[in-house]
């Protein structure tokens, strides 16, 4: 099994739903959801060599058109070091990453609008290149 599939594997068994995944050569970008709750992991490889987390939230305050990002947050993998690691363990760190995500979005007041106004505005705008 590549990275690819080992990761939406172990974001599908955590109860998310993977609605794209961008792979190229140093990067593999997934975006996932579950209810209100939609997220983007980014897998730098090469010089970056880093692996983030982003919450993604709807601005309905004063621009209904706005996404925003919420603070990255690192996960403590790298895409060279994923094959030493054990999936309990990868799934504590994606747990763990998500949470931390969500906290800092409440932190920021970020809204949470529905999955589907997220995507929709994001295809809109053409950020989903994926």
């Amino acid at each position: 099994m590549n990275h690819i599939e080992r990761i939406k594997e172990l974001l599908s068994a955590l109860g998310y739903t993977i609605t794209a995944c961008s792979p190229d050569q140093d990067l593999i970008s997934f975006l996932f959801f579950r209810a209100d709750h939609i997220y983007q992991l980014e897998c730098y490889g090469g010089d970056w060599n880093c692996t983030v987390l982003w919450g993604m939230a709807h601005d309905d305050s004063w621009d209904s058109s706005r996404i925003i990002k919420s603070e990255g947050i690192f996960v403590p993998f790298t895409l060279d070091l994923l094959d030493s690691i054990a999936d309990a363990a990868l799934k504590d760190y994606l747990s763990e990453a998500i949470a931390r995500c969500d906290t800092e979005q409440e932190k920021d007041n970020f809204i949470r609008a529905s999955t589907d106004k997220v995507l929709s505005t994001l295809h809109k705008n053409d950020i989903l290149l994926f």
